[in-house]
């Protein structure tokens, strides 16, 4: 379960542990939304460079040399020409312009330079992967931010390095992207993806745009994200309105859903990908994660630099928590700062609880404590008993932790009758934690009955798909498994695994764990298929969220290794 059946789960409840935010109430999760529909075909970014001038004519060496333009060329255009997508600039300006000669944009520029005497084309130190749908003005502004990092890039942009008026009649086969493409972008060395929109970015969708990531990990050039700085505001947006979106985007990234115009192409992209990568689809989803995780992070930390309203800086650390518990720290504290300047006790008091959170998640319970015991008093005397109540949950949780067990069975008492008092139905986390108490007490039959009430709650107040509801699911079959019932067990494992997998993905981290769970339950019937099924996708989404040497990823693999003949 998210609470009760995972080795990685730092504090079992995150949903009632801060139940008093400055305005709005913690949104509950809420399924992926569907995908909207795939956008018009997407053609590859062939490296079809323009002849360089014979002097420096790579072609007695047998390889291509992809030229690049400076950012001094696609700014002027972007100022120029904003609001169109990069095909209509195409259609609008680029072969209109090149029509005299029917060339690249790139030869009507070689003898031109900058006001700083720097050349307008020169050899390429960064490939563009784009989807010509995005409007131009955007993905040039993607440029322009890496230019800022990387000063003097040479950008290979397909749009401008590839004769437009040749490329429909100069279509390369499969094994040309499978070779020397592969081999230009190893010699470029650097690949810029342009990631837009921020929560559903296109070429995450189009299969062609893979073939290019995937080339790029293949080949081990340097990778990078570009994310508009329009996208901001429709980050901050986000942020405001529920901080949990951020991680959603991430779990929602799946390489496999991508599309192609030819059913074809998109299935000889797949296989290469499959048996080229090292772990395949899940190794991209990883890679590409791992980028886009670490520009939310940026984008957070930003941010949280700029404003100076304490209640956006609560979100923003919120959010935080998902990717950096340390940084979300700093970002609480300094919300916390701004409360007590303004002597706003409330906001000092749901400051202090998150912070007692964050503390608790990092293992630091007697700090976290103190936070909380500042915040207690507060909602007491204010009669706040949803923030009482997450007080003394999040209480329970470190004494829990700690070990001592009757007390913290006294915090969740409390916590019980503060949230149904304050009117808050959904107290299915109080009983899961009674519960897991009462099982490290051995008392397996008071356990049960907290488990029962939990699922009780959950079905009843968030439904039956739920992921709350499968969380009771998992947490039953972890008594049952302690009182021997393995039949019961495996059943509510397996309920708890099919919520799961439609809620959040069979590579969440967390659904991983129940694939393990359901596996060994599998293994001990007899079941050696079964298991073998269940202990690969665990195996494999152990790894890609915690890498090779974490303990649960060597687990599933020995557990792989067991049942496989």
């Amino acid at each position: 379960g998210m609470g009760c059946a995972g080795s990685k789960e730092e504090a079992p409840r995150e949903k009632v542990a801060v139940y008093a935010p400055p305005a709005n109430a913690v949104p509950a999760y809420a399924p992926p939304a569907p995908a909207p529909a795939a956008p018009p075909a997407y053609a590859p970014n062939p490296v079809v460079a323009a002849a360089p001038p014979p002097s420096t004519s790579p072609a007695a060496k047998g390889k291509i040399t992809a030229f690049g333009v400076h950012i001094t060329v696609l700014r002027s255009f972007a100022t120029d020409h904003p609001g169109i997508t990069t095909e209509d600039f195409c259609k609008k300006f680029i072969k209109p312009e090149t029509s005299g000669r029917l060339c690249a944009y790139i030869d009507l520029i070689r003898d031109k330079r900058t006001l700083s005497n720097k050349p307008y084309v020169a050899p390429a130190t960064c490939f563009v992967s784009h989807a010509w749908r995005c409007k131009f003005a955007d993905v040039v502004d993607c440029l322009v931010q890496h230019e800022a990092k990387f000063r003097d890039t040479y950008f290979w942009f397909d749009l401008l390095c590839n004769n437009q008026h040749e490329i429909d009649n100069n279509a390369k086969d499969f094994h040309w992207f499978c070779t020397t493409f592969k081999e230009s972008i190893h010699e470029i060395g650097r690949v810029l993806i342009i990631m837009t929109p921020w929560d559903n970015p296109i070429p995450l969708r189009r299969a062609w745009c893979l073939f290019e990531m995937f080339s790029a990990v293949n080949v081990n050039a340097d990778m990078h994200v570009g994310i508009p700085s329009s996208e901001r505001a429709a980050f901050k947006a986000a942020l405001d309105k529920d901080f949990r979106a951020i991680m959603e985007v991430l779990v929602k990234v799946d390489a496999a859903n991508a599309l192609c115009s030819q059913e074809e192409d998109r299935q000889k992209i797949f296989n290469v990908i499959r048996t080229q990568i090292s772990g395949g689809f899940d190794t991209l989803n990883s890679t590409v994660k791992n980028h886009l995780r670490q520009w939310y992070l940026d984008m957070c930390l930003e941010l949280a630099e700029e404003t100076d309203d304490p209640g956006f800086l609560y979100y923003t650390g919120a959010a935080l928590r998902d990717f950096d518990n340390a940084a979300s720290m700093r970002v609480f504290e300094k919300c916390l700062a701004m409360y007590e300047k303004a002597d706003d006790e409330t906001g000092v008091a749901n400051a202090c609880n998150v912070l007692g959170y964050s503390y608790s998640r990092s293992g630091e319970y007697d700090k976290a404590l103190q936070f909380y015991g500042r915040c207690l008093p507060v909602y007491l005397r204010t009669s706040n008993d949803i923030g009482a109540g997450s007080t003394y949950d999040a209480m329970g949780l470190a004494h829990k932790a700690k070990g001592s067990l009757d007390v913290a069975l006294d915090c969740f008492g409390k916590a019980l009758h503060h949230l149904i008092k304050g009117g808050h139905a959904a107290v299915e986390g109080i009983y899961e934690h009674q519960g897991q108490v009462y099982l490290q007490q051995n008392n397996p039959s008071l356990s049960l009955e907290c488990h029962k009430k939990q699922l009780e709650t959950a079905t009843r107040t968030q439904g039956p798909g739920h992921l709350y509801t499968a969380n009771a699911h998992g947490c039953l079959g972890e008594v049952y498994l302690a009182i021997g019932d393995k039949a019961q067990a495996l059943q509510s494992f397996q309920t708890n695994l099919r919520l799961k997998r439609g809620l959040i993905g069979e590579m969440h981290p967390t659904t991983a764990l129940t694939y393990g769970k359901v596996g060994q339950l599998l293994e001990e019937t007899g079941d050696l298929a079964g298991a073998r099924v269940h202990f690969d996708i665990a195996y494999r989404a152990a790894k890609q969220n915690w890498g090779d040497s974490d303990v649960d990823t060597v687990r599933f693999q020995r557990d792989l290794k067991r049942v496989t003949f």
